[in-house]
């Protein structure tokens, strides 16, 4: 059973599970078996199909996402991306740093800006930017021991 028939026959056994019956699911006929994973592929794929949202319906709050970039990671034969990241803002200002002993040393000086972030290395504003997004998948459940 590959990884995608294992979703599949998870959510056919538990679209089962929701509707009264009187048999447990491992008794049911193979023919109405396939009728409920047809009806689970169905409604993956609904699923799947509207999981993605554009852009600009994503929180800017900083809250972790899954971002989609059509343009790939800028290497030859990229088609598109796929990565974890959030919206950033930097309000700018100057940074000092000082020595031990609080001696000025330097300072950096920022403009203000703000923009999705991806948390494995960046995007580039020119030709790499997201324009789709997804909420994070829920961890696994933990497994019941028995």
């Amino acid at each position: 059973m590959t990884h995608d028939e294992k979703i599949v026959e998870a959510v056919a056994r538990a679209m089962y599970r929701g509707v009264p019956r009187n048999k447990p699911w491992d008794l049911l006929s193979p023919e109405f078996i396939e009728q409920y994973r047809k009806i689970a592929r169905a409604a993956i794929t609904a699923f799947q199909a509207e999981a993605w949202q554009d852009i600009s319906t994503a929180p800017k709050d900083g809250t972790p996402v899954l971002l989609y970039c059509p343009q790939g990671d800028g290497n030859l034969g990229s088609t598109f991306r796929v990565t974890e990241g959030s919206w950033y803002t930097d309000e700018g200002g100057t940074t000092e740093y000082r020595d031990e002993g609080g001696r000025w040393i330097g300072q950096d000086d920022r403009d203000y800006w703000e923009g999705w972030i991806s948390f494995d290395g960046g995007f580039s504003e020119d030709t790499m930017m997201p324009t789709r997004w997804m909420p994070k998948p829920l961890p696994p459940a933990p497994k019941a021991t028995p």
